[in-house]
C-alpha cells in the first residue's frame, strides 16, 4: 500500500536519498527551512533537538542528514501536516531519531519536560493575527498568520523546554526584529548570533537568522549576509551547496 494520500507527493530533497511527503493544497516547505537548517549548529553531536511548529516535518528530516546522531522531536498543531510528517519519518527510516507530535506548543510541557532540550528551531509564522490578509486555505493561513501560535507563544514554549545555555534558531521577517529582541530577553533568551538574508545582492534583506541562549550575557555578532540568487536567478553558490552539497560529493 501506498504511503501517500490523495493530493500527495513525494519531493526529493537531494540528501541522503531523504524524501518528504507534500501536498498540493497544504502549507509546503520553502527556502526558509533549508536555510535554517544551515544555519543551526548544535552543541554536540547527539542533542536533543525540538521543532516548534515542524509542518511537515522537514526541519527534523534536514537536519538529521547534517546531525546523524541527535535527536530530535517536532511539534505540529496541525493534524494533517504532523500525520504528514510522520509517514515521512517513517519513509525515510528515521523513527529511531525523529518523534513527531501532533500537538499545540502552547502547551509544550503537557509533551515534554521541562529544561530537556539543548536546542530549539523554529520557522515560525511571519505575521500577525491582525496583520493582513487571511488566507482562504486555512493550512496556509495557520502557517503564515499568528492565528493559533503568537510569537510570544514561541519564546514562551523555548524558554520552558530549554536547557540553561541551550540556543534556539529562527528564522524570521526583519521587520519583527524588534519584537524577536525585546521577547527574547523577557523570556531570558539572549540574542547572540544574527544574519540578514538577502533576495540578490543589493537588496533589502528580506529575511533573518537569529540564533538566542538561555541564561547567556549580552552580547551579539552579526555575520556577514547571506544573498540568495545571482543576477541570473540561479542560486548563490553557497545556497547551491545547502541544497546540494559541495561539487563532487
Amino acid at each position: 500500500m501506498s504511503i501517500l494520500r490523495e493530493g500527495e507527493k513525494l519531493e526529493d530533497l537531494q540528501r541522503n536519498n531523504l524524501k518528504i511527503i507534500q501536498k498540493k493544497d497544504a502549507y509546503r516547505f520553502s527556502t526558509d527551512a533549508v536555510l535554517l537548517a544551515h544555519f543551526v549548529k548544535l552543541s554536540k553531536e547527539d542533542a536533543m533537538v525540538v521543532d516548534l511548529g515542524t509542518g511537515s516535518g522537514i526541519l527534523p528530516i534536514l537536519l538529521s542528514a547534517l546531525y546523524p546522531r541527535a535527536a530530535f522531536v517536532g511539534i505540529e498543531i496541525q493534524e494533517e501536516l504532523a500525520d504528514m510528517a510522520k509517514r515521512s519519518v517513517e519513509l525515510n527510516g528515521l523513527e529511531n531519531s525523529v518523534q513527531i507530535i501532533h500537538g499545540d506548543l502552547r502547551r509544550i510541557t503537557d509533551y515534554l519536560k521541562p529544561n530537556c532540550a539543548d536546542t530549539v528551531v523554529t520557522n515560525p509564522p511571519y505575521i500577525p493575527k491582525d496583520g493582513g490578509l487571511v488566507s482562504p486555505n486555512r493550512s496556509i493561513a495557520l502557517a503564515k498568520q499568528e492565528i493559533l501560535c503568537s510569537l510570544e507563544d514561541i519564546f514562551y514554549a523555548a524558554n520552558r523546554i530549554l536547557k540553561g545555555r541551550g540556543s534556539m534558531f529562527m528564522i524570521h521577517r526583519p521587520q519583527r526584529l524588534g519584537d524577536l529582541c525585546c521577547l527574547g530577553r523577557k523570556y531570558d533568551l539572549e540574542p547572540k548570533g544574527m544574519r540578514f538574508v538577502h533576495p540578490k545582492a543589493g537588496r533589502e534583506a528580506h529575511m533573518v537568522l537569529i540564533e538566542f541562549v538561555k541564561n547567556s550575557l549580552p552580547g551579539m555578532k552579526v555575520f556577514p549576509p547571506l544573498v540568495v540568487l545571482k543576477e541570473n536567478g540561479k542560486y548563490t553558490q553557497e545556497v547551491e551547496e545547502m541544497y546540494y552539497g559541495e561539487k563532487g560529493q
